[in-house]
Parts: structure tokens; sequence; C-alpha cells
């Protein structure tokens, strides 16, 4: 079967084979059986369709303002926390050597043993015991009642003027 046509001078087009449609059925598992009413598969479908979208469109924006990946932001934590650790452990080694210079060593002797228990105090005593009164009562550390909110006054006094 063919079909002509007039181009728009008026002259006769070559003939062209008609096209034939061809008839596309759904597939069963993407939209579901439409005939039998299967709505909630289609509703299912086009949610997930919906959030693939959402999540694309979410990664376009941050790639236009140039947002920071998580694996960015992984090794930027680790990279900073590499510098502190070094600059700590490089300066305590300055006071350190300035101490037994200026002060002697029997004078640091003496101060690294009380900031080896200081550290031991504050690390083995007061830090579990106060994780476990606060795991073992909740009331006290809730800011809702009158009780939570005096202990969490108690604490910060504590904090600020008895700590090592």
């Amino acid at each position: 079967m063919t079909a002509s046509a007039l181009s728009a001078d008026g002259k006769q087009l070559p003939p062209q084979p008609a096209r034939v449609r061809k008839k596309i059925m759904p597939q069963p598992g993407f939209w579901g059986d439409r005939s039998k009413g299967d709505l909630a598969a289609a509703k299912r479908n086009s949610d997930a369709f919906a959030a693939v979208t959402l999540r694309a469109l979410v990664r376009k924006k941050k790639d236009d303002i140039r947002w920071r990946t998580p694996r960015e932001r992984w090794w930027r934590m680790k990279i900073a926390w590499f510098v502190v650790a070094v600059a700590y452990f490089f300066l305590s080694l300055v006071v350190l050597t300035f101490g037994v210079k200026a002060l002697g060593p029997a004078t640091m002797n003496a101060t690294i043993t009380a900031w080896v228990i200081a550290l031991c105090q504050v690390f083995l005593i007061l830090e579990p015991l106060q994780i476990c009164i606060s795991a073992t009562m909740p009331f006290c550390v809730s800011e809702e009642s009158r009780c939570g909110r005096c202990c969490r006054r108690a604490q910060w006094c504590y904090n600020e003027f008895f700590s090592p």
C-alpha cells in the first residue's frame, strides 16, 4: 500500500510505503495487569519512579551547588583529625622538652605523674560513672521535668568547677 502527497509548491512527491503501527502491550511486571484493576501495583511503580526521579534531581542540584560527597567529607574529616593529632603530639613534645630543660627532670617526672593520674581519674572513674548515671536514670537528663533541669544544672556546675 502506498500513499502519495503533494509538496508545498504543488509537485507530487514520490510514493512512500504506509507505516503500520505495532501494538505495544505493557509488560505484566512493570505496570501490572490493568484489565484486572491492579492499581496498587501501578501506584507502587509510579512511586518508585517518582523516588528515582527525585533522587536524580537532588543529585543534579547538589552537583550544581557543588556540595561535597560523603567520600569527600570522610577524607576531609580524617585529614583534619590527623593534623590535629600531629599538632597535639608535637606541642606536647615541645612542652615536655621545655619542662625538662627549665624545671629539671625531677619536677617534670612529678608533673607527668600528676597528668597521668588525672587522666586515669577522668577516663576510668568519672566518665564511666557519668555514663552509667545517665543511662540508668533517664529522667535525670531529661529537661522536661524539674528534677532533670536541676540535675543538668548540677552536672554543669560540677563540670565547670570540680573537673580536673
